[in-house]
């Protein structure tokens, strides 16, 4: 392996589209150069591997645009307000874009975010909204998605919400990619999730969860309608369906076993004899050729690793690893004959772009970078910091250091992640690198409870919100300070979602570590939280969410007072410091209340340090450049102010 790749890299010819980079200027660039939504993203080539497909962001707006590999445009779309998440190739004429839309549905309890799908002909330039009529009612959002070929033509077979006659079932339909119709090919049930289908678009399988009782279901097609093929009941950590396996007539299903590792089985359809895959590492994503064929792993341990079983993916891999060393690097997209591969690459004075790589020739080109704003030489450096919790537990995280500064007595801001069940690794973090280049060290710990470290550390987080979970950050702080890297006197903890609780909590808990708090969209009040996940006749372990929320916060019932002794807003009266709270209003993840009851319970204990800003039209991922670019406005200006670096 490393043998060829060596031969491959000295035959490959690296082309950097525009001039070399300039030095960096000695003055950070300006904080809209972070703020803003990435210049590119979704970066996706036609199955030909003749053209690609991109969102792009210029001047204010926002593009979806198809262009072929040499530059020339095929057609330019604008979106407009639409909250684009990404695209896809439906044909290699046809380009699918998905879109989440905030809307109140009947059947489901409050507004909800659904995923909406357009189709655009890069030939017309004609747009179209999938499921946009069908000879049945039908919702026009996509709960599944994938192209096929149906009778010698290009599709889309998609799975959408039949309400027909009261009843709401998830139901395949073929979708005419010219004018956006839909008809149903199938029928499902009230607990149909998903469908998989094959490139000829005949339906392979089916899954079927009950949210209530926690039931799952693995069908196929039989003689006379459907048969299950494997079935379980769990409450927490659903089964998938991850696709075709390794072979045709075998299926990939991901699930845990009795020790709550995490598995990867193949299933024979016929058989139903099931094979175990070895896993390279924690937190496995699959890899799917376009007929459905497990072609990859894909792992992070500090970065981004794959296990490939495609040829010339894995020459693909290793050309742009070596040529791209100690870089974050993920798969993005690959032509259907495997020929061209996307990548996107992160980190180590890369602030994000996409490249292509093209076998026949050994090409590497820059497609786009994402923030072009921030020159490579201007990226903070970020390295791994190991260090041991007050109960022994080993852990690490990310410490994003200010350039041009000694790395001595620094002022930090402590940046926990959301989740609480994700991770944050090596790479370039548009909010770090901010902060970093106004002065200040800028610590990501990996805390207990953290996805993608190993299972045994995430369960240590069960129960722990609030408790260790948060002790886990002081630790942090702790070690910093014995290193001489961080000044005691001169620290604030600013979060988001879980990293916004983990910043009232700092304030207010843990009060005297931090000098200043900064919480986005975060819970304050626990209680209130779970309660504002529950519908009538939807209550307690028949909630999925509420399941959820046991699982970490560690309670049976409402009533537990524990539950008060780790709620920010229950303890205002033990805040000390200033603290910023900022809320998206149309947030559907952790409601707008819960920003307002931290301001009304600090300003009711006497607090007049505590101010809300709300960001109008914003949802929980800060989806708007308007959004985002206020969020980090007001959290810079407010650390400038509590926290000066200098």
């Amino acid at each position: 392996m490393f043998s060829s790749a060596r031969a491959l890299l000295a035959a490959m010819t690296l082309v950097l589209c525009g001039a070399a980079e300039a030095a960096a200027a000695q003055t950070p660039p300006p904080l809209t150069a972070y703020s803003q939504l990435p210049a590119v993203s979704s970066v996706q080539l036609s199955p030909d591997g003749a053209n690609i497909a991109s969102i792009r962001r210029d001047a204010g707006s926002v593009r979806v645009v198809a262009m072929s590999r040499e530059g020339e445009i095929l057609a330019s779309v604008d979106i407009g307000e639409s909250q684009v998440r990404s695209v896809m190739w439906a044909s290699n004429d046809h380009v699918l874009i998905l879109s989440t839309s905030n809307q109140q549905v009947g059947g489901f309890r409050g507004r909800n975010l659904f995923l909406i799908g357009d189709i655009l002909n890069v030939r017309t330039g004609r747009l179209v909204r999938a499921l946009n009529d069908a000879d049945i009612s039908v919702y026009n959002f996509l709960m599944s998605y994938d192209r096929v070929v149906r009778n010698g033509r290009p599709a889309l077979i998609v799975t959408g919400m039949t309400t027909h006659e009261g009843e709401y079932t998830g139901d395949p339909y073929l979708v005419d990619l010219d004018t956006g119709r839909g008809k149903r090919i199938g029928r499902g049930q009230s607990d149909t999730r998903f469908h998989l289908v094959g490139l000829d678009g005949e339906t392979i399988a089916r899954t079927a969860y009950d949210t209530e009782s926690g039931r799952w279901r693995l069908s196929v097609p039989a003689a006379m309608g459907w048969t299950d093929i494997r079935s379980t009941t769990a409450l927490l950590d659903t089964p998938g369906l991850a696709g075709v396996g390794r072979t045709p007539g075998t299926l990939l299903i991901t699930d845990m076993d009795a020790d709550g590792r995490e598995r990867l089985m193949e299933i024979n359809v016929a058989t139903r004899e099931e094979v175990e895959i070895d896993l390279p590492g924690s937190s496995t994503s699959t890899l799917s050729g376009p007929d459905g064929r497990l072609v990859g792993l894909g792992y992070i341990e500090d970065f981004q690793k794959y296990q490939l079983f495609e040829p010339k993916l894995e020459r693909a891999w290793a050309a742009i690893s070596g040529a791209l060393p100690s870089r974050q690097l993920t798969i993005t997209s690959f032509s259907d004959n495997f020929d061209q591969v996307v990548f996107h690459v992160q980190g180590s004075g890369e602030p994000g772009g996409y490249y292509l790589f093209d076998g026949p020739t050994s090409r590497l080109s820059l497609v786009r970078r994402q923030y072009p704003g921030v020159a490579p030489a201007q990226m903070a450096a970020v390295s791994l910091i190991n260090y041991t919790a007050a109960d022994g537990l080993a852990m690490q995280g990310y410490l994003t250091l200010p350039p041009g500064r000694d790395p001595r007595n620094l002022p930090l801001i402590m940046y926990p992640h959301g989740g609480p069940a994700a991770r944050d690794y090596v790479g370039f973090d548009y909010t770090a690198q901010a902060l970093a280049s106004r002065g200040y060290a800028v610590f990501q710990p990996n805390f207990r409870g953290s996805d993608g470290i190993s299972q045994a550390f995430l369960e240590a987080g069960y129960g722990e919100w609030g408790g260790k979970m948060q002790s886990d950050l002081s630790d942090g702080v702790k070690a910093l300070v014995d290193r001489g890297v961080v000044d005691p006197a001169r620290v604030c903890i600013v979060g988001a979602s879980y990293g916004g609780y983990a910043a009232m909590a700092g304030m207010t808990l843990d009060a005297g570590t931090y000098r200043c708090g900064v919480a986005t969209a975060g819970v304050s009040d626990l209680a209130a939280m779970v309660r504002s996940e529950e519908s009538p006749g939807y209550r307690g372990r028949r909630n999925p969410t509420v399941r959820y929320w046991q699982r970490f916060m560690g309670f049976t019932n409402y009533n537990d007072p524990s539950l008060a002794a780790r709620s920010p807003a229950q303890q205002a009266r033990r805040l000390q410091g200033p603290l910023l709270l900022i809320h998206g209003r149309n947030d559907t993840v952790v409601p707008y209340e819960q920003s307002e009851l931290m301001l009304r319970a600090a300003t009711t204990a006497g607090k007049t340090n505590v101010r809300l800003v709300p960001l109008e039209g914003e949802d929980h991922s800060l989806s708007t450049a308007a959004g985002r670019a206020k969020e980090l406005e007001e959290t810079v200006t407010f650390l400038l102010e509590n926290n000066p670096p200098d």
